[in-house]
C-alpha cells in the first residue's frame, strides 16, 4: 500500500511581530512536527503559511538542520530564501 500524508498549517497571525504569538506558533509547529514524525516511515508533505520566516522559527530551523525535514521552497530557490508571496503594504 502506498500513501502520502499532506498536512496544511496556517501559522498564528502576527507570529513574526508579537513574542507571545511567536511562542504559541512555535508550540503549534513543534506539535505538528511531532505528529508528522509519528506517522512513521511514510512520505509526508507539510504545506504552510508559517506567519514567520522559516529561519526565524526554532522548530522549523532545527527540523531542517538535523535532516528531519527539507524546506523545498528554499531547496528549489538554490538555497536562498524563496521570494515572498505576500507583502503587507503600509501607507
Amino acid at each position: 500500500e502506498h500513501s502520502l500524508h499532506v498536512i496544511n498549517y496556517y501559522g498564528v497571525t502576527n507570529a513574526s511581530g508579537d513574542p507571545m504569538r511567536h511562542t504559541e506558533n512555535e508550540r503549534n509547529l513543534e506539535a505538528l512536527l511531532t505528529h508528522a514524525d509519528s506517522l512513521g516511515q511514510v512520505p509526508v508533505m507539510i504545506t504552510a503559511d508559517l506567519n514567520v520566516e522559516p529561519e526565524k522559527s526554532r522548530s522549523v530551523r532545527t527540523a531542517c538542520e538535523n535532516g528531519r525535514w527539507v524546506d523545498l521552497g528554499r531547496h528549489f530557490a538554490g538555497g536562498s530564501p524563496p521570494a515572498r508571496t505576500y507583502h503587507l503594504k503600509t501607507p
